[in-house]
């Protein structure tokens, strides 16, 4: 397969690790296209080797949607685990995921009615931040003590996954 230190752990017999492949912007990828084509031409080969019956594919819509094409075409049910973010690309890419994908388990509630009104089956999981992440205060609290306004706005900086999203920063 094709995972991070936690799958590596979980034994899953590893092709590549997730951080060969994180590549951010357009120009990343396309200097580091002809190793993200043998990458899916290797994971492939072993596809057509060992006939899963069943793949799980996690996140990285770019790379796992052109995947998720190639494991229909072999009859092989997809799971995808960390939906696309279709409400903010537009609802129009889900007729694609739909053709795609037998089941989504998305990490937002909203997601899960979303697929479900378009005919998919979807499960809610919950996101994985959350189980790091423990808010301390309450909005409220957190005005009191920094004496903001009631209506004061919020911008969040979440950096990403990918090193170089924080190394921008």
């Amino acid at each position: 397969g094709l995972g991070g230190d936690r799958m590596d752990t979980c034994g899953v017999n590893l092709l590549y690790h997730t951080n060969q492949l994180s590549f951010l912007g357009f120009w990343e990828v396309l200097k580091h296209l002809p190793f993200i084509k043998k990458v899916e031409r290797d994971l492939l080969e072993q596809i057509d080797m060992r006939k899963p019956s069943l793949a799980i594919l996690i996140d990285y819509p770019g790379f796992n949607l052109r995947l998720a094409e190639k494991l229909k075409a072999r009859n092989i049910p997809v799971i995808y685990y960390v939906s696309p973010q279709v409400w903010a690309w537009g609802k129009g890419r889900i007729a694609k995921i739909k053709r795609l994908v037998d089941k989504m388990i998305v990490v937002f509630e909203f997601e899960k009615e979303m697929y479900l009104k378009e005919g998919m089956k979807a499960d809610w999981f919950g996101h994985p931040l959350l189980e790091i992440v423990h808010p301390r205060n309450t909005r409220e609290i957190f005005l009191k003590k920094n004496n903001l306004a009631p209506d004061t706005k919020f911008i969040g900086l979440f950096p990403g996954s990918r090193l170089q999203e924080i190394e921008r920063i």
